[in-house]
Order: C-alpha cells, then sequence, then structure tokens
C-alpha cells in the first residue's frame, strides 16, 4: 500500500460533511500521475459508524474499484486511522499521520483562499468544467508557483470536498469520475479489529 495518498484523507478531516442517517455520500476519481503514467481509480465515502461506544464519522478512501486496499480516517479525530490491506487492517500510528502535514495545511490554504479573496491562494471566478463525470459550474482556486502550482475547480453540486478537477505543476491530475448523495459503502467490516502498523513504534518488538 502506497501510503502517500493518506493526505487526500487528511484534506477531508477539515472539510464541512454532512449527510443524512445512512446516505453514504461517495465521489470518485481518476488520478494520473504525468503524461504516460497509468491512472489511479480512487473512491472517498463518508461513513457514521460505532467504535469505542460512540459513533464516529470516517472518510474512506479505496485505492481500487474493489475496496482491497482502502484507507479510513476519523472526521473528529484525525489521529484515529486505519489501513486496509486486502483482508488485514491495521492502525496508523503518529509517525505516519505526522507525514501528511503539509497535505493537511495546503488544503487549509485553498478553503481559506475559497471563501474570501484575502485568501492565500487566488480565485478567477467561475465557468463550465467537462469531466468524465460530467459538466460542471466551477470556481477556481491556485495556489503557488511553477512546479509548486496546483489549480483546483469546486462545485458545490458535488459531495464531500466539492472537487471537480486538479492538477499541479508536476503534471499531475485529478479528474471527477463518478459521484452520488447515497449508495456508497464500506469497505472495512462491522467491529474488525486493528493492530498498529507493522514498522510503526508500536508495532515494533
Amino acid at each position: 500500500m502506497n501510503i502517500s495518498l493518506l493526505p487526500l484523507l487528511l484534506l477531508l478531516s477539515s472539510a464541512s460533511t454532512s449527510s443524512p442517517e445512512g446516505a453514504l455520500p461517495f465521489v470518485e476519481y481518476l488520478s494520473s500521475q504525468g503524461e504516460g503514467r497509468e491512472e489511479l481509480y480512487l473512491r472517498l465515502t463518508l461513513v457514521e459508524e460505532e467504535w469505542e461506544g460512540r459513533m464516529v464519522r470516517f472518510i474512506e478512501l479505496w485505492h481500487d474499484r474493489e475496496g482491497k486496499r482502502a484507507s479510513r480516517l476519523s472526521l473528529e479525530e484525525p489521529r484515529l486511522a486505519f489501513i486496509k490491506l486486502g483482508s488485514a487492517i491495521f492502525r496508523m500510528e503518529g509517525e505516519e499521520l505526522a507525514q501528511s502535514s503539509d497535505g493537511l495545511a495546503a488544503l487549509e490554504r485553498m478553503k481559506g483562499a475559497g471563501r474570501c479573496s484575502g485568501g492565500a491562494g487566488r480565485g478567477s471566478g467561475r465557468r463550465w468544467i467537462e469531466t468524465k463525470a460530467g459538466r460542471f459550474r466551477a470556481s477556481k482556486v491556485v495556489l503557488g508557483k511553477g512546479r509548486d502550482r496546483i489549480e483546483g475547480w469546486f462545485s458545490a453540486d458535488v459531495p464531500l470536498m466539492g472537487l471537480v478537477l486538479s492538477k499541479d505543476g508536476r503534471g499531475r491530475r485529478l479528474e471527477l469520475l463518478g459521484y452520488g448523495s447515497r449508495g456508497g459503502c464500506s469497505a472495512f467490516p462491522k467491529g474488525f479489529e486493528a493492530p498498529p502498523l507493522p514498522g510503526s513504534k508500536r508495532g515494533r518488538a
């Protein structure tokens, strides 16, 4: 499992998400890492389940279409996170999550730029954007310059973080493939147990 995809979960951890009970909103994306490279499938679902005697909202990220490889992050407790590799499930500890702090800070800047003109990024109005999921009237936000530039298009019609399309200065691209306000499902079984991820401080002998 490539844990480098975890920052996307952390970005969502600060997003405003809500849904009717049992609705399970979801979004699907195709991620391109550059010209000539294979496109990767990503699916994000909002799940609410009981954990240790209380109801907790989680964002799940599928790394394949069957959910054999997946990650899960609590919206209320960012350090409550899990990773699924086939039938094996592990809990991620502080050092794995710390690797994603830069990604979280980046989304905070982008969200701020979208809310007001004084944000760290800059907006350039709204326009129609064509994607594999259809055509959307979306707002653009830009962060950084050169190879560090990130350009994102957001629409209120898309659940969860509202992302329609993003691309960066390194040629990487994330495009909306599908979405729904209900119909998502979890890759994690009910009542699962999760030892620490092997290689983490707790998981070392």
